[in-house]
């Protein structure tokens, strides 16, 4: 799966905290993700 493996990627840049930052990194990380699919031409 490779979005699962961005997303395995991007979090391992993000530092640790509290869940709210860890929420707002998941929310971004979905963000550039669904980019990613969209330049592609997949479904997010």
């Amino acid at each position: 799966m490779e979005m699962e493996e961005t997303l395995l990627q991007l979090a391992a840049y993000l530092p640790p905290g509290p869940k709210q930052q860890t929420d707002q990194s998941r929310a971004v990380a979905w963000d550039i993700t669904g980019m990613e699919c969209s330049s592609k031409g997949e479904a997010a």
